[in-house]
């Protein structure tokens, strides 16, 4: 039988990004334990939190690539193909990169808003360039193993 729309590969690929971002997840609390001490757990979290509103820019873009991708053949498309991922992928960094940089400094400047304690302030200010840089990666990984 030939698969011409590969739905088995995306399904595994689709599981494995799913479980990479889960031990990502874990791998990242237990890096922040480890050298910042259990006490600042929470501030990365609420950091993280707060980073993650970037990805409301995404609104969709990610998924708008797949949408494309699954109407063509693999078997006739193939240079079609290749132009929508690279074009995909290229426009995601771009935006991502343009959000991630925004996101930081409008949280940077807005940090004393959030925080009271001066010393978890100082904290903050210096994970804050890690924290972004993570959710950038993780965000462009993401578009990676869906395309």
């Amino acid at each position: 039988m030939n698969n011409k729309y590969n739905l088995k590969k995306n399904i595994y690929y689709a599981v494995f990004s799913f479980i990479i971002n889960i031990a990502l997840v874990f791998v990242n609390y237990k890096v922040v334990i480890y050298y910042l001490g259990i006490e600042t757990l929470g501030l990365w979290s609420l950091l993280m939190a707060w980073a993650n509103v970037i990805r409301f820019g995404d609104v969709g873009m990610g998924n708008a690539t797949l949408h494309f991708l699954s109407k063509l053949n693999i078997n006739t498309d193939g240079a079609k193909i290749q132009k929508i991922i690279d074009t995909g992928l290229i426009l995601n960094i771009v935006i991502f990169f343009l959000l991630t940089v925004s996101g930081y400094f409008i949280l940077s400047y807005n940090l004393e808003n959030i925080i009271d304690d001066k010393n978890y302030l100082i904290l903050a200010k210096n994970i804050l360039p890690i924290l972004f840089i993570s959710v950038f990666f993780a965000t462009v990984s993401s578009i990676v193993f869906g395309n």
